[in-house]
């Protein structure tokens, strides 16, 4: 069974890909793989095509999210076709945004914010953290830029005394938290997050996990890789998927 995977990963991952992609989300997957004192990191972009579908287009084995990991996999897809990509949604792995700047300049980015919010309550003791939670997702529901930055000044007014690295956390990259707007509303509650991949993910952290430790990084690989191909075929269309093809042209350099 490795071996017919391998064989099959070694084709799918040579595949040509589509010139352009609206939305491409990237994160990392640590299985449980190799000695017992290593941490592998299964780094993997899931793209928007014109059609609304998505796909898998790269899932590489790379060194704990590094920059030069990330440019490894932007450079083999745009080695197999990729020319344009509209923006990119990850949480704040730098590693990422520096490989993006240097592959793909021109691509918009946008930060995670459920990782955001996790981060920012993360800082806030229990007695305030209901009340947080609610101004932050009074802020995740925002209708538009303006409310946003008008809800994180409420934030920064009520809570910079008690929790003053909370709010610096929030605003943090500001501008990447909003990038999401300049996009059709009916885009928003997929773009504003990295859920899409993460819901994979959790299906592939059960299957790993119950695995206790792999003996081999290059199974693990294949066996996420498996695993992955297997839910794409499940994932549904974009929510608004009959506006990507023409936002796409409309944002293509003329």
């Amino acid at each position: 069974m490795k071996k017919d995977w391998e064989a099959e990963y070694k084709l799918w991952r040579k595949r040509r890909l589509e010139k352009e992609y609206l939305y491409l989300w990237a994160d990392g997957v640590y299985p449980k793989a190799g000695p017992k004192d290593d941490s592998m990191a299964v780094l993997v972009l899931v793209g928007v095509r014109r059609s609304g579908e998505k796909e898998i287009l790269a899932l590489e084995e790379g060194y704990r999210e590094s920059a030069e990991s990330w440019c490894d996999l932007l450079r083999n897809i745009k080695k197999r076709g990729v020319e344009w990509i509209g923006m990119v949604i990850a949480d704040g792995a730098l590693g990422l945004w520096k490989a993006l700047r240097d592959v793909f300049p021109t691509t918009k980015r946008q930060r995670c914010w459920i990782h955001k919010m996790r981060n920012v309550l993360d800082k806030v003791s229990t007695r305030h953290e209901e009340d947080v939670r609610e101004l932050l997702r009074q802020m995740y529901h925002s209708h538009s830029a303006y409310h946003t930055i008008t809800l994180m000044k409420i934030f920064r007014q009520r809570y910079y005394t008690l929790y003053p690295k909370a709010v610096e956390c929030l605003e943090d990259q500001l501008e990447m938290l909003l990038t999401y707007f300049q996009f059709p509303k009916k885009h928003w509650r997929s773009i504003k997050s990295t859920n899409v991949i993460e819901s994979m993910f959790s299906t592939v952290k059960l299957r790993t996990n119950a695995a206790r430790r792999i003996p081999r990084r290059d199974s693990a690989l294949y066996l996420v890789f498996k695993l992955l191909t297997t839910l794409q075929t499940r994932l549904k269309k974009l929510h608004g998927y009959k506006l990507v093809a023409q936002t796409i042209d409309l944002l293509l350099p003329k």
